[in-house]
């Protein structure tokens, strides 16, 4: 059986959460003119490119627990054991971090001492995912 090497969409809606992709897909950018003629905006990148940078504006937007479902499943998929186990224990800081400011048990300060800290790991190994 042959695998699929395109992108499926489900949900309705064409966001990263709902793309599954293979791992050497490419996608363009098409637009139309109001003359009905069909023009390429953006040379194809690939689809690890675009999800690189769908995660960075996710933590520009303080989004890390989507990130971090990001990063667990593409450390999956491409059986990557360290970068698995590094976003696993960055996972496990996060939910800590969240459990003593739910709790009161921390200072403003040292949460957004914390957060950082973990936010600057987790950029850290998207960095090394563009350095591949």
């Amino acid at each position: 059986m042959k695998k699929n090497k395109g992108i499926i969409v489900t949900g309705g809606k064409l966001k990263a959460e709902n793309i599954t992709i293979g791992k050497k897909a490419k996608i363009e950018q098409i637009i139309e003119s109001k003359e009905g003629k069909k023009a390429k905006v953006k040379e194809s990148s690939s689809m690890e490119d675009l999800l690189i940078d769908d995660m960075k504006k996710l933590i520009s937007n303080g989004e890390l627990n989507k990130v971090i479902e990001q990063l667990l499943v593409h450390f999956q998929e491409n059986k990557n054991k360290e970068g698995l186990n590094a976003i696993i224990m960055h996972s496990a800081s996060l939910t800590q971090l969240e459990m003593r400011e739910n709790l009161g048990v921390i200072t403003h300060e040292q949460e957004k001492t914390d957060r950082a800290r973990i936010t600057n790991s987790i950029l850290q190994l998207i960095d090394k995912l563009e350095g591949k």
